[in-house]
């Protein structure tokens, strides 16, 4: 991280632009890891963009060539929210004209956005503050707090619910029966791997890698040494029903570790400044979400995180605007055939911290009377109100 953040911009780009041809950068489709109602969601949705004409021109303050976005990994719960977003980017002549690459490494894609080389890009509010103030991954960046000023957010949203796999059978029925367990937290260096640890570590004071095994795999080879009973404990994020732990289920019967209704009363003070953070969450499982192979009889309580989406500022504000305007016009129609949908509200769409608006999203939130200031201080006072 650090030598890529002291490389010269035109190093950078040369550098970026070489992982995108890795990656076989192609016109936006469904990713592949996606459950089959998901694809027809998407599919539905774009036959919606062309049936109601929520057409966009990528001409409009831009060059014409496509949209260059970067989305969360395959099948994620911000991969899918942003290919909504991304659906409406252009239709032209049945093409949507969008670039997109899949990325886990959020500081490095706003430092592109900022840059011009990303247009529309996903962080987290973690992650925004640093850069605002030049601090973590940032603190080898002296720019980082100007190039900060380059992205403007178009709205933030739920990205994310921790859950903890077991098996259905497991004895691990509560988070300090994890002792002597064999853990996989996530892929090594994500935002997954580190908010499990951390999570775990504040509720219980079990000390990762001394007190349980933290199993090092990608998830692919986790999830089958899951299915082998190789690990005990499986960790992913998304937001609920999230379809990888549905895929889980189809081979064997889970159960997800949480906190109980009494224990979210009583949370360590750790545990309480992680839930009171920008961004964090204490989000509740129901017990019904999923199909019974996750054997859950009573929600569980666990830790959650907001994303945002963000535009560089030069991009072009009309494009945003019909963006912005047909995500939140259209989002509706979409929750049938994508429940993740129901916790993504308008109300929600400044619920982090409180940076600039890129134009073309203020145009929209204006233009249907919105008044951000005093949306702005009902979240705030909501939020040392209840932190859940």
């Amino acid at each position: 991280m650090r030598r890529w953040l002291e490389m010269p911009a035109r190093v950078q780009f040369a550098w970026t632009r070489k992982v995108d041809e890795a990656q076989d950068l192609k016109p936006f489709a469904p990713p592949a890891g996606i459950s089959n109602r998901q694809r027809r969601a998407g599919c539905f949705f774009l036959a919606l963009v062309l049936v109601i004409g929520g057409t966009i021109s990528a001409g409009a303050g831009d060059a014409s060539g496509p949209v260059r976005a970067v989305t969360g990994p395959p099948g994620s719960s911000t991969d899918q929210v942003m290919a909504f977003l991304l659906s409406f980017a252009e239709i032209d002549s049945g093409r949507a004209r969008v670039s997109v690459s899949h990325g886990t490494n959020a500081a490095i894609h706003m430092v592109e956005a900022a840059r011009g080389q990303r247009d529309v890009v996903l962080s987290s509010p973690e992650i925004l503050l640093q850069m605002i103030e030049g601090q973590g991954v940032f603190g080898w960046l002296r720019n980082a707090p100007d190039l900060s000023r380059n992205l403007g957010l178009v709205f933030w949203f739920p990205a994310a619910a921790w859950h903890l796999v077991v098996h259905a059978d497991s004895d691990i029925r509560r988070l300090p029966d994890l002792r002597r367990s064999r853990v996989y937290p996530g892929p090594p260096g994500s935002v997954v791997r580190n908010m499990a640890l951390e999570w775990i570590e504040a509720v219980t004071g079990l000390v990762p890698g001394i007190d349980f095994v933290i199993h090092k795999a990608d998830p692919a080879s986790a999830r089958r040494s899951f299915r082998n009973r190789e690990i005990e404990v499986y960790v992913t994020a998304g937001i609920p029903p999230f379809p990888e732990v549905e895929r889980i289920a189809r081979r064997t019967r889970v159960r997800l570790l949480g906190l109980s209704p009494e224990e979210t009363g009583a949370l360590p003070v750790r545990a309480s400044e992680i839930v009171n953070s920008v961004g964090g969450r204490l989000r509740e499982i129901p017990e019904n979400v999923y199909s019974r192979r996750v054997v859950n009889s009573e929600p569980v309580y666990t830790v959650a995180t907001n994303a945002g989406v963000f535009a560089r500022m030069d991009f072009s504000e009309e494009l945003v605007y019909e963006m912005t305007r047909s995500f939140w016009e259209n989002i509706e129609r979409f929750r049938s055939e994508a429940p993740y949908m129901d916790w993504i509200t308008l109300e929600g769409a400044f619920d982090g911290p409180g940076v600039q608006l890129h134009p073309g999203a203020l145009r929209f939130y204006t233009e249907i009377g919105l008044d951000l200031p005093r949306v702005r201080a009902e979240q705030t006072a909501a939020r040392t109100a209840d932190p859940g």
